[in-house]
């Protein structure tokens, strides 16, 4: 049982090493004081006192955090793993160069209907309630996607664009249809990460060799 304890106490805070939930000296004494006492509780008791203070520590430290996180420019924060990683040079020798999306929404916003449906405060994207990639969300969603896929058929390895990109790119089109990407950040955020996923769903589509005969 000490044991336990001790391992349940290390690296934490010290105001927390002392720290003993409702009923716990009680259940020590019967613990020392009973010879029948199973392992299985004493086990139990010990993992339930480490869950209780890891919390107890987490809400402790949970003011540190910076504040400024909550309250972020949530479109165009950096994310791991994106531009930024597929630019290493360990990356472009496995993987190719990143895909370049830059000025993407000048097609974007030539398009009537893309232009029309935000202009009129819809969305980016055509029916994306389910936020499924299909063939009939393809079909949909075509006039954002062919210029991507343009691009993609470009280069040899055919990468996706990057998030981080298609946010920037989004902003923008939203700002050529005078609307804030402040107020539309979710809306960004979740059409980002659509149109990503479409596009890998259209690269696997060629790459199966699978065509649609839909229209």
């Amino acid at each position: 049982m000490a044991t336990l304890l001790s391992r349940s106490q290390s690296g934490l805070p010290k105001q927390l090493r002392n720290f003993r939930p409702p009923g716990a000296r009680a259940y020590l004494g019967v613990v020392s004081n009973n010879l029948c006492t199973s392992k299985i509780g004493d086990n139990s008791y010990g993992r339930t006192i480490k869950r209780l203070k890891l919390a107890m520590w987490m809400c402790a430290t949970a003011r540190f955090f910076p504040s400024h996180f909550l309250g972020s420019n949530l479109t165009m924060a950096a994310m791991p793993r994106n531009r930024s990683y597929r630019d290493r040079p360990s990356e472009v020798v496995a993987k190719g160069p990143a895909l370049n999306i830059a000025d993407v929404h000048v097609e974007w916003d030539a398009d009537l209907s893309i232009r029309g449906r935000l202009r009129d405060g819809g969305t980016f994207l055509n029916d994306t309630k389910e936020k499924v990639e299909d063939i009939p969300t393809c079909i949909k969603n075509a006039e954002i996607l062919l210029p991507l896929l343009n691009r993609m058929s470009g280069l040899e390895k055919r990468p996706v664009p990057a998030v981080e990109d298609l946010r920037e790119e989004i902003c923008k089109a939203l700002t050529l249809s005078k609307r804030s990407s402040q107020e539309d950040a979710g809306m960004v955020v979740d059409t980002a990460s659509h149109i990503k996923k479409l596009c890998g769903f259209v690269k696997m589509k060629c790459r199966r060799n699978e065509p649609s005969s839909a229209t």
